[in-house]
């Protein structure tokens, strides 16, 4: 006999236990992330719940949690949900599955109490004044506290979130606004030569060959963002991680990214950028502002003389405001290095008198025809070198973190 879990349209076949507790998967988790969270390993948890293929797991899935680690304790008396590396973007298991107050009693919050707006980059509110001043209360200034989530503002956010063992995506949701209002840390912790004290969890291998598009992100309209089943970011960079998160999008055979949709020869390059970068952490917008500040698209629509980034005002924003957003001019040699080492780079030119280009350099090998990329564009390839898809003209390249 054996018991029957379906969660999210998938179902899973395990053996008969005694109430093994279930772990439920989030976007980017991975198999051995979940069991460092659970004091186990991946391969216990692999062949507690029969799986042929240990390095594909999805979000939504239902894991067991064997009977060994049932009970254990917790290293100190931290609540275990906010001990983990989490993005509010995603939440937790609970929240994704319960809503938000479900994961604020979780982490031993109350669940009845105010629930805050999340908050991003771009936003502007009175909000954000308030999660601004108290920032700089618990010692991560954020600038002016003016009320708009500018550059300065989601720097704080992000030493404030490292410093709680939450992922610094720079995104206030519930679990960065809960550690706000506990002011659990004072003081961001000392740089370490090694990296981050928590790493945050990787990205599976072998998920995504990019012959086809992950289902999350595939055919959605090019002006709508989408949520990658797979993210990235600062601190986890690896080419494996990288390659992967390009994969997702199938680029080459994802109707989200065909020419001529509208009719008018439109191309998306800078739609695959944008959501390659978001993926990765490091979000080359779509929206923006007057003034250049990303937006959401919800936000845009709220706001006179928004604009959308076509690929010459991709580069022009690369040009203008890239070096505030963590990126910076390098060359084609050291955007191949830094591309095989798991760094968001992309290669763009803009083009006064035509359509401008963007494209995403990819791990792979520099040669005469330049560093390797993945494009959408009036070519749509996942992988080919610059000449491809910048026919001779030479591009101006950008990495980040």
């Amino acid at each position: 006999m054996t018991m029957r879990v379906t969660e999210t349209g998938h179902s899973y076949d395990f053996p008969p236990t005694t109430q093994a507790p279930i772990h439920i998967v989030r976007r980017g988790e991975t198999l051995s992330g979940i069991a460092r969270e659970h004091g186990t390993t991946w391969q216990e948890l692999a062949r507690f719940n029969n799986f042929p293929d240990p390095n594909h797991i999805v979000a939504g899935q239902a894991i067991r949690i064997p009977e060994t680690v049932r009970g254990s304790t917790q290293l100190d008396d931290a609540p275990a949900l906010a001990r983990r590396p989490t993005t509010d973007g995603y939440e937790t298991a609970a929240s994704d599955r319960y809503g938000i107050a479900a994961a604020a009693a979780a982490e031993g919050g109350d669940a009845g109490a105010v629930q805050h707006t999340t908050l991003r980059h771009g936003s502007h509110s009175a909000e954000v004044t308030q999660m601004q001043l108290r920032l700089a209360e618990l010692g991560f200034p954020p600038g002016p506290a003016d009320g708009v989530f500018g550059p300065e503002t989601r720097a704080a956010v992000r030493r404030f979130q490292k410093a709680n063992l939450l992922a610094a995506d720079g995104v206030v949701g519930p679990l960065t606004w809960s550690a706000l209002d506990a002011g659990r840390a004072a003081a961001p912790p000392e740089a370490s030569p090694t990296g981050p004290t928590v790493p945050a969890p990787a990205l599976p291998m072998g998920g995504f060959d990019g012959s086809h598009p992950a289902r999350a992100v595939s055919g959605v309209r090019p002006w709508l963002p989408v949520d990658a089943p797979l993210i990235n970011g600062e601190g986890d960079r690896s080419a494996a991680s990288y390659d992967q998160v390009i994969n997702q999008f199938g680029v080459g055979r994802n109707r989200r990214y065909e020419v001529n949709q509208q009719g008018r020869d439109d191309t998306y390059c800078n739609i695959f950028s944008w959501d390659v970068t978001r993926a990765m952490g490091a979000e080359i917008p779509h929206y923006v502002d007057r003034d250049g500040n990303p937006m959401t698209r919800e936000a845009a629509l709220r706001t006179p003389g928004y604009r959308e980034l076509s690929g010459n005002r991709t580069a022009r924003w690369l040009r203008d405001h890239g070096e505030d957003h963590g990126w910076r001019i390098v060359t084609a040699e050291e955007a191949q290095r830094r591309a095989n080492l798991g760094h968001p780079t992309v290669a763009t030119r803009e083009n006064p008198s035509g359509a401008g280009h963007i494209a995403v350099v990819r791990p792979g090998e520099l040669t005469a025809d330049g560093p390797a990329i993945a494009q959408a564009g009036g070519r749509n390839f996942n992988r080919g070198h610059v000449r491809d898809g910048f026919h001779g003209r030479a591009p101006v390249y950008y990495s980040h973190d």
